[in-house]
Protein backbone atom coordinates (compact mmCIF):
# COMPACT_ATOMS: atom_id res chain seq x y z
CA UNK A 1 0.00 0.00 0.00
CA UNK A 2 1.90 3.50 -0.90
CA UNK A 3 1.69 5.41 2.55
CA UNK A 4 2.15 8.25 0.92
CA UNK A 5 -0.78 9.15 -2.01
CA UNK A 6 -2.75 11.68 -0.74
CA UNK A 7 -5.82 13.62 -1.69
CA UNK A 8 -4.05 17.13 -3.66
CA UNK A 9 -4.80 20.48 -2.21
CA UNK A 10 -6.28 22.64 -4.78
CA UNK A 11 -4.95 25.37 -2.65
CA UNK A 12 -1.32 24.41 -3.80
CA UNK A 13 0.89 24.67 -7.47
CA UNK A 14 -1.15 24.31 -10.01
CA UNK A 15 -4.22 23.80 -8.73
CA UNK A 16 -4.27 26.88 -7.24
CA UNK A 17 -4.02 28.62 -11.15
CA UNK A 18 -6.77 26.35 -12.39
CA UNK A 19 -8.84 27.80 -9.90
CA UNK A 20 -7.77 31.33 -10.04
CA UNK A 21 -8.76 30.92 -14.27
CA UNK A 22 -11.69 29.15 -13.67
CA UNK A 23 -12.91 31.76 -11.83
CA UNK A 24 -12.35 34.25 -14.03
CA UNK A 25 -13.86 32.49 -17.27
CA UNK A 26 -17.21 32.29 -14.43
CA UNK A 27 -16.89 36.13 -14.13
CA UNK A 28 -16.89 37.24 -17.37
CA UNK A 29 -19.62 34.55 -18.29
CA UNK A 30 -22.21 35.70 -15.57
CA UNK A 31 -20.10 39.10 -14.98
CA UNK A 32 -23.36 41.09 -17.22
CA UNK A 33 -26.38 39.34 -15.66
CA UNK A 34 -24.37 40.06 -12.19
CA UNK A 35 -24.13 43.38 -12.93
CA UNK A 36 -27.51 43.77 -14.31
CA UNK A 37 -29.26 42.22 -11.13
CA UNK A 38 -26.95 44.44 -9.39
CA UNK A 39 -28.12 48.21 -11.08
CA UNK A 40 -31.96 46.66 -11.10
CA UNK A 41 -31.17 47.11 -6.92
CA UNK A 42 -29.42 50.65 -7.01
CA UNK A 43 -26.00 49.40 -6.82
CA UNK A 44 -22.84 49.89 -8.92
CA UNK A 45 -23.01 46.63 -10.59
CA UNK A 46 -20.44 47.26 -13.65
CA UNK A 47 -17.78 48.72 -10.88
CA UNK A 48 -18.60 45.84 -8.24
CA UNK A 49 -18.08 43.17 -10.94
CA UNK A 50 -14.77 44.98 -12.52
CA UNK A 51 -13.14 45.39 -9.40
CA UNK A 52 -13.81 41.36 -8.69
CA UNK A 53 -12.10 40.99 -12.22
CA UNK A 54 -9.01 42.77 -11.01
CA UNK A 55 -9.09 40.70 -7.89
CA UNK A 56 -8.78 37.86 -9.59
CA UNK A 57 -6.47 38.53 -12.25
CA UNK A 58 -4.09 39.36 -8.89
CA UNK A 59 -4.97 35.96 -7.28
CA UNK A 60 -3.86 34.68 -10.74
CA UNK A 61 -0.71 36.67 -10.83
CA UNK A 62 0.44 35.59 -7.30
CA UNK A 63 -0.37 31.66 -7.92
CA UNK A 64 1.84 32.29 -11.38
CA UNK A 65 4.39 33.99 -8.87
CA UNK A 66 4.31 30.93 -6.37
CA UNK A 67 4.64 28.27 -9.00
CA UNK A 68 7.83 30.02 -10.69
CA UNK A 69 9.97 28.59 -7.83
CA UNK A 70 8.63 24.52 -8.46
CA UNK A 71 9.62 25.03 -12.39
CA UNK A 72 12.48 25.98 -11.28
CA UNK A 73 13.34 23.46 -9.19
CA UNK A 74 11.99 20.29 -11.69
CA UNK A 75 14.48 21.82 -14.30
CA UNK A 76 17.72 21.94 -11.94
CA UNK A 77 16.52 18.41 -10.63
CA UNK A 78 16.13 16.93 -14.08
CA UNK A 79 19.37 18.56 -15.24
CA UNK A 80 21.18 16.64 -12.16
CA UNK A 81 19.17 13.24 -12.93
CA UNK A 82 20.35 13.05 -16.34
CA UNK A 83 24.08 14.44 -15.55
CA UNK A 84 24.14 11.52 -13.61
CA UNK A 85 22.40 8.76 -15.45
CA UNK A 86 19.56 8.11 -13.36
CA UNK A 87 15.98 8.54 -14.58
CA UNK A 88 13.76 11.57 -13.85
CA UNK A 89 10.21 11.27 -12.36
CA UNK A 90 8.04 13.65 -12.64
CA UNK A 91 6.01 12.95 -9.61
CA UNK A 92 8.57 11.34 -6.97
CA UNK A 93 7.07 8.35 -4.42
CA UNK A 94 9.58 8.39 -1.61
CA UNK A 95 10.24 4.71 -0.47
CA UNK A 96 8.01 3.48 2.10
CA UNK A 97 10.79 3.43 4.67
CA UNK A 98 11.48 7.08 4.53
CA UNK A 99 8.61 7.84 6.58
CA UNK A 100 10.49 7.86 9.76
CA UNK A 101 11.42 11.24 8.31
CA UNK A 102 10.15 13.83 10.78
CA UNK A 103 8.90 15.99 7.47
CA UNK A 104 7.10 13.11 5.91
CA UNK A 105 6.10 11.39 9.15
CA UNK A 106 4.77 14.57 11.38
CA UNK A 107 3.86 17.38 9.07
CA UNK A 108 0.23 16.85 8.31
CA UNK A 109 -0.38 15.18 4.69
CA UNK A 110 -2.70 18.02 3.54
CA UNK A 111 0.26 20.83 3.96
CA UNK A 112 2.92 18.98 2.31
CA UNK A 113 4.05 17.73 -1.16
CA UNK A 114 6.72 15.66 -2.34
CA UNK A 115 7.20 16.21 -6.78
CA UNK A 116 9.58 15.42 -8.88
CA UNK A 117 12.77 13.38 -8.42
CA UNK A 118 15.01 10.75 -8.74
CA UNK A 119 16.82 7.88 -7.41
CA UNK A 120 20.27 6.31 -7.82
CA UNK A 121 23.88 4.89 -6.62
CA UNK A 122 26.43 7.38 -5.66
CA UNK A 123 29.84 5.60 -4.64
CA UNK A 124 27.76 2.95 -3.87
CA UNK A 125 25.39 4.60 -1.68
CA UNK A 126 22.12 5.18 -2.21
CA UNK A 127 20.78 8.63 -2.78
CA UNK A 128 17.31 10.04 -3.59
CA UNK A 129 16.93 13.80 -4.74
CA UNK A 130 12.92 15.40 -4.78
CA UNK A 131 11.22 18.76 -4.46
CA UNK A 132 9.13 19.64 -1.48
CA UNK A 133 6.88 21.75 -0.27
CA UNK A 134 4.98 22.89 2.84
CA UNK A 135 1.85 25.03 2.52
CA UNK A 136 0.96 26.54 6.29
CA UNK A 137 -2.11 27.13 4.52
CA UNK A 138 -3.84 29.02 1.89
CA UNK A 139 -2.80 32.56 3.14
CA UNK A 140 0.84 31.89 3.22
CA UNK A 141 3.64 31.71 0.63
CA UNK A 142 4.35 28.26 0.19
CA UNK A 143 7.71 26.83 1.09
CA UNK A 144 9.64 25.31 -1.27
CA UNK A 145 13.28 23.02 -0.45
CA UNK A 146 15.19 20.74 -2.64
CA UNK A 147 16.36 17.39 -0.43
CA UNK A 148 18.53 15.05 -0.87
CA UNK A 149 18.37 11.84 1.41
CA UNK A 150 20.66 8.57 1.86
CA UNK A 151 20.49 5.24 3.62
CA UNK A 152 22.47 5.38 7.08
CA UNK A 153 23.60 2.36 8.92
CA UNK A 154 21.75 3.50 12.01
CA UNK A 155 18.14 2.66 13.34
CA UNK A 156 17.67 6.64 14.49
CA UNK A 157 14.80 8.32 16.47
CA UNK A 158 12.91 10.95 14.75
CA UNK A 159 15.50 14.34 14.49
CA UNK A 160 15.65 17.53 13.15
CA UNK A 161 18.28 20.23 12.85
CA UNK A 162 16.81 23.56 11.45
CA UNK A 163 18.54 27.35 11.22
CA UNK A 164 16.75 29.51 13.46
CA UNK A 165 13.58 31.55 12.17
CA UNK A 166 10.24 30.23 11.61
CA UNK A 167 10.05 26.29 12.43
CA UNK A 168 8.68 23.86 9.92
CA UNK A 169 5.32 22.73 11.55
CA UNK A 170 6.62 19.37 12.63
CA UNK A 171 4.95 17.11 15.65
CA UNK A 172 5.07 18.93 18.81
CA UNK A 173 6.28 15.87 20.57
CA UNK A 174 9.36 16.49 19.22
CA UNK A 175 11.06 18.66 22.21
CA UNK A 176 13.95 20.73 21.28
CA UNK A 177 16.98 20.43 23.43
CA UNK A 178 20.11 23.18 23.81
CA UNK A 179 23.95 22.49 24.07
CA UNK A 180 26.82 23.78 25.41
CA UNK A 181 27.88 25.98 22.76
CA UNK A 182 25.80 28.74 22.30
CA UNK A 183 26.87 29.99 19.32
CA UNK A 184 25.66 26.99 17.96
CA UNK A 185 22.08 27.50 19.49
CA UNK A 186 21.88 30.87 18.35
CA UNK A 187 22.29 29.40 14.63
CA UNK A 188 20.89 25.81 14.92
CA UNK A 189 17.36 24.68 16.72
CA UNK A 190 17.73 20.68 17.48
CA UNK A 191 14.43 18.81 17.92
CA UNK A 192 14.14 14.93 18.63
CA UNK A 193 11.88 12.51 19.76
CA UNK A 194 15.01 11.12 21.63
CA UNK A 195 17.37 13.39 24.10
CA UNK A 196 19.53 10.64 24.57
CA UNK A 197 20.19 10.48 20.79
CA UNK A 198 19.77 14.50 19.93
CA UNK A 199 23.34 14.28 22.56
CA UNK A 200 25.07 11.64 21.04
CA UNK A 201 24.05 12.69 17.36
CA UNK A 202 25.44 16.28 17.73
CA UNK A 203 28.57 16.42 19.61
CA UNK A 204 31.24 19.01 19.37
CA UNK A 205 32.86 17.62 15.98
CA UNK A 206 29.50 17.91 14.42
CA UNK A 207 28.64 21.33 15.77
CA UNK A 208 32.09 22.43 14.61
CA UNK A 209 31.17 21.31 11.13
CA UNK A 210 27.56 22.56 11.09
CA UNK A 211 28.73 25.76 12.37
CA UNK A 212 30.60 26.40 9.23
CA UNK A 213 27.72 25.26 6.93
CA UNK A 214 26.41 28.26 4.95
CA UNK A 215 23.65 27.03 1.92
CA UNK A 216 21.89 24.54 3.70
CA UNK A 217 18.55 24.99 5.96
CA UNK A 218 17.93 21.95 7.75
CA UNK A 219 18.97 18.50 8.39
CA UNK A 220 16.89 15.12 9.54
CA UNK A 221 17.49 11.80 10.92
CA UNK A 222 14.74 9.08 11.43
CA UNK A 223 15.04 5.04 10.96
CA UNK A 224 17.29 4.15 8.32
CA UNK A 225 17.86 7.85 6.57
CA UNK A 226 19.15 10.97 6.85
CA UNK A 227 18.25 13.75 5.16
CA UNK A 228 19.15 17.69 4.33
CA UNK A 229 17.71 20.56 2.31
CA UNK A 230 18.31 23.72 0.77
CA UNK A 231 16.57 26.47 -0.23
CA UNK A 232 18.42 27.69 -3.18
CA UNK A 233 21.74 26.52 -4.55
CA UNK A 234 23.79 23.96 -6.54
CA UNK A 235 22.00 21.01 -6.09
CA UNK A 236 25.36 18.96 -6.15
CA UNK A 237 26.18 20.75 -3.31
CA UNK A 238 23.47 20.04 -1.14
CA UNK A 239 24.34 16.21 -1.91
CA UNK A 240 28.15 16.60 -1.08
CA UNK A 241 26.67 18.33 2.17
CA UNK A 242 24.62 15.52 2.94
CA UNK A 243 27.15 13.18 2.19
CA UNK A 244 29.47 15.42 4.88
CA UNK A 245 26.96 15.01 7.45
CA UNK A 246 26.48 11.43 7.36
CA UNK A 247 29.93 11.46 7.28
CA UNK A 248 30.01 13.22 10.61
CA UNK A 249 27.50 10.80 12.26
CA UNK A 250 29.14 9.45 15.86
CA UNK A 251 30.19 5.92 15.62
CA UNK A 252 29.04 5.65 19.04
CA UNK A 253 25.61 6.45 17.45
CA UNK A 254 26.10 3.41 15.10
CA UNK A 255 26.44 1.31 18.62
CA UNK A 256 23.99 2.56 20.51
CA UNK A 257 21.29 3.02 17.26
CA UNK A 258 22.46 -0.32 15.69
CA UNK A 259 21.18 -0.22 12.08
CA UNK A 260 17.75 -2.54 12.24
CA UNK A 261 17.32 -5.36 9.38
CA UNK A 262 16.77 -4.31 5.67
CA UNK A 263 12.85 -3.50 4.97
CA UNK A 264 11.91 -4.09 8.63
CA UNK A 265 10.12 -1.21 9.72
CA UNK A 266 11.47 1.22 11.92
CA UNK A 267 11.44 0.49 15.77
CA UNK A 268 7.68 2.10 17.79
CA UNK A 269 9.94 3.51 20.26
CA UNK A 270 11.46 6.01 18.00
CA UNK A 271 7.80 7.38 17.70
CA UNK A 272 7.19 10.02 19.74
CA UNK A 273 4.15 9.59 21.94
CA UNK A 274 1.94 11.88 24.01
CA UNK A 275 2.59 11.50 27.67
Amino acid sequence: MNLWRKAPNPFEGQGRMFLAYAWIVVLFVVGPTMASRLDDRGLPGARIVLVLIVMSACFVGYAVYTSLPRRRRARAVSRVAKSMGAPYQSSFTPPSTMHALPFLAMVPAANRSVFEGFECALDGRHVSMFTRSQAPDMYEPTIWRSCAATRVAIDAPMLRIERRGPAIAVDHRLAEHTFESESFNEIWRVRSSDGRFAEALVDQRMMAWLQGVDRLEAFEVGGGWAMAEQADGDLGELIGSLETFVGHIPRVVESLYPAAPQHAPPRADHFPTDR
